[in-house]
């Protein structure tokens, strides 16, 4: 299974597994587990170093179990792109299936395809 172009997802949190950090650290992934989303994302900030204003640039350091990540991207967008790296589920439009990584992209959608407002 591939998403977005990366391999399958490694460490997605079930009721019997945690999140699992994917930071490569030293040449190795650092593999600490969470319970919450949130504990994982604080985690990068405090561990890795993804902290500070929202459009500051950053380099991510997932490793996939086979490359690492290595995006730049704006700071504010690191939670959705952590989530896109464990594979949690999309948003998808009830009208025709079409699934968006964000609520607003798929409102946009809806209102734009289907002429239907919130």
């Amino acid at each position: 299974m591939a998403t977005n172009g990366y391999a399958a997802p490694i460490g997605v949190a079930t009721a019997e597994s945690a999140y699992e950090c994917g930071w490569l650290v030293k040449g190795l992934r650092c593999r600490e587990e969470f319970s919450t989303l949130h504990g994982l994302l604080r985690h990068l900030g405090d561990k890795h170093g993804v902290r500070g204003p929202a459009n500051l640039r950053q380099t991510c350091q997932w490793h996939d179990g086979q490359d690492v990540c290595r995006d730049e991207l704006k700071r504010g967008s690191f939670k959705r792109h952590v989530e896109i790296h464990l594979g949690l589920p999309k948003r998808r439009c009830e009208v025709c299936g079409r699934s968006y990584s964000r609520a607003d992209s798929l409102n946009a959608h809806i209102k734009s395809r289907h002429h239907t407002q919130f």
